[in-house]
């Protein structure tokens, strides 16, 4: 029976099992984020993560994208997945297998069809990437930590997304919101008409720093939203080291 399993690790790190391979999505298992002390550490040990078919990098900020992490993880059929830039980075590292992806059409790595899109993040540009994904009659989408923006309902006008793996930070930035909240995860599901949603990057994970950073968004509180609204959205609030398994 077609399916997938999410194991949330911390932050947007996630362990997937779809189409009989494995990927992890924007490893972090550092206990800094830049300067700044985590709070939390990940809810899977580095050491236990299996080894993937496929690294999937959303960009390359420091809570979503640890070089060594990855030269850990990699094995040699690995294939790192990233934006532009991506190859400079893990360079040196005995890294083989990257391909760096432009918002276009489908690829087929690893046995998974894996297509980009921009999904707006951060300034300067450029912008990061969300992907879809899908193997074994499942499809994702993981959005990173992407802020709210028309991406989603162009997504979900091009493909049929089972379940949806979205930011709920909400995270501003000198009062600029870089990353969607809890609300706009919600509508983000919907637009990509989304079966499920699972809310990552919750706020509390790192030390913020008001007025320069604030991260208020939990994963709770997007479940709360789907329930007030009156949905037919299943919202999967999934503990660090926590597993959903979608039929």
């Amino acid at each position: 029976m077609p399916g997938c399993e999410v194991t949330f690790v911390r932050t947007c790190t996630t362990i997937i099992r779809i189409g009989g391979r494995v990927v992890v999505t924007d490893p972090w298992f550092s206990m800094r984020m830049r300067f700044l002390p985590a709070l939390v550490g990940p809810g899977v040990p580095l050491e236990r993560v299996p080894v993937p078919e496929i690294v999937l990098c959303s960009h390359l900020h420091a809570d979503h994208f640890e070089p060594a992490a990855i030269r850990r993880l990699a094995g040699p059929e690995t294939v790192v997945v990233g934006p532009p830039g991506t190859a400079v980075a893990l360079q040196g590292l005995g890294i083989e297998r990257i391909v760096e992806m432009e918002p276009g059409g489908p690829a087929e790595i690893a046995g998974l069809t894996v297509i980009p899109c921009r999904v707006p993040h951060t300034f300067p540009p450029p912008e990061e990437n969300g992907y879809v994904v899908a193997g074994g009659g499942f499809t994702l989408f993981f959005g990173g930590d992407g802020a709210y923006g028309a991406v989603y309902a162009e997504v979900g006008q091009r493909h049929e997304v089972d379940v949806a793996l979205l930011p709920v930070g909400g995270s501003l930035v000198f009062g600029r919101r870089t990353v969607m909240g809890p609300a706009q995860a919600v509508q983000a599901a919907v637009d990509l008409g989304a079966k499920a949603l699972i809310p990552l990057h919750p706020g509390g994970e790192w030390l913020p720093v008001p007025p320069l950073s604030w991260h208020p968004g939990r994963c709770r509180h997007a479940e709360a939203e789907a329930r007030r609204r009156g949905l037919d959205l299943r919202v999967h609030v999934l503990q660090r080291g926590g597993t959903a398994v979608l039929p």
